[in-house]
């Protein structure tokens, strides 16, 4: 039945409404986008990034499998095992005497003295704040001890880190040229460099370390400039493309060398003195009746990862008091292949692999 004429003219309203409603809407989204630029070509950028090794990402199927591709990498990756019974090496892979920058295991060597001093305050909740936009937000409510502090800033907490980090500048343990530099500082010193199209010339200055000890000492003494930063942070995170994070953090992170970590660890756990004890408990953990039957006493996995960089050490002892150490740093990572090992943890597969747990 043909409609009638005044169908036609509401069908004919409802449609002129539509097309106005859909060019509004068309016009704020394009309004939103200019206005927002900086983001949206950054997000567009990012998307585009992360298929930078997809390829490489695809064959990584297997921890045997990582570790080829180190040895075919060896300029952005180095894996070490030291052998507590022999005291030495048994298997390098890669550039070992290169120094790297390293997530979570720079926070080592400042905090171990603070594990036995028995004048050591405990940590308060207040030094544990997480940036937003760049961390985790934390549900701290009560003081920490140095040990359980030290154990998140083992496993990749950043606030951990960096906490342990200025009560060790604080006992006098550590000075901010010891080149350890606490990640809330680098943080908005990239962030502010960013903001004024500094970044460049703050990654090219050997002095920043000093200014990420700076910044990170006044977001715990300066509340008004500690609520300006987060407000920031919250609002636009560092500001900073993938590229532009693998970058700030080749240049900044604190560095390590996989032999020398390997060696020092493998010494401190080896010691079993009141120093090695004290980190072999925050460390690692009771092996499993499993483990334990094999012969195996304490075993522990630990460290972190940013864009580009991926750094996993590992801690067997054995009743027999043999053992081993295995350090991995990787860094100047492909994105998909960062990501790829963050989500399947094919770089603790490795590390457990070279501790004979290849089970």
């Amino acid at each position: 039945m043909p409609a009638a004429p005044l169908d036609r003219v509401v069908r004919l309203g409802c449609a002129r409404h539509a097309l106005g409603i859909g060019g509004l809407l068309l016009l704020a989204l394009g309004i939103a986008v200019a206005r927002n630029w900086d983001a949206v070509s950054r997000a567009l950028g990012d998307a585009s990034a992360m298929a930078e090794g997809a390829d490489e990402a695809r064959a990584l199927e297997t921890p045997a499998d990582l570790l080829d591709w180190i040895r075919g990498h060896p300029d952005r990756g180095a894996l070490v095992v030291w052998d507590l019974a022999a005291d030495s090496a048994v298997m390098t892979v890669g550039h070992a005497t290169t120094a790297r920058p390293a997530v979570a295991l720079p926070v080592v060597a400042p905090s171990l003295d603070l594990l036995v001093r028995p004048d050591t305050a405990t940590i308060p909740p207040s030094a544990l704040r997480p940036l937003p936009g760049v961390e985790r937000s934390a549900s701290d409510s009560a003081a920490q001890s140095v040990a359980t502090v030290a154990q998140r800033a083992l496993r990749g907490d950043r606030a951990a880190g960096d906490a342990l980090l200025h009560l060790a500048a604080d006992s006098a343990h550590l000075s901010a040229e010891a080149g350890a530099a606490p990640l809330d500082g680098l943080f908005v010193a990239w962030a502010q460099s960013a903001r004024a199209d500094t970044l460049d010339a703050f990654l090219a200055n050997e002095r920043s370390d000093r200014t990420a000890w700076a910044l990170s000492r006044r977001l715990r003494t300066d509340d008004a400039f500690r609520r300006a930063v987060e407000v920031d942070l919250a609002a636009h995170g560092l500001g900073l493309s993938l590229g532009d994070q693998r970058r700030a953090a080749a240049a900044t992170v604190p560095r390590l060398r996989a032999d020398t970590l390997a060696r020092w660890l493998g010494r401190v756990v080896e010691a079993r003195d009141p120093l090695g004890q004290s980190f072999l408990s925050v460390a690692t953990e009771p092996a499993t009746d499993s483990l334990r039957a094999r012969g195996g006493e304490r075993l522990g996995v630990f460290g972190g990862g940013f864009p580009g960089i991926q750094s996993t050490a590992g801690i067997l002892t054995r009743a027999d008091g043999g053992g081993r150490v295995v350090v991995l740093l990787l860094d100047g990572l492909p994105h998909a292949v960062f990501y790829h090992l963050a989500q399947t943890g094919l770089d603790v597969g490795l590390v457990l692999d070279r501790l004979g747990l290849d089970e």
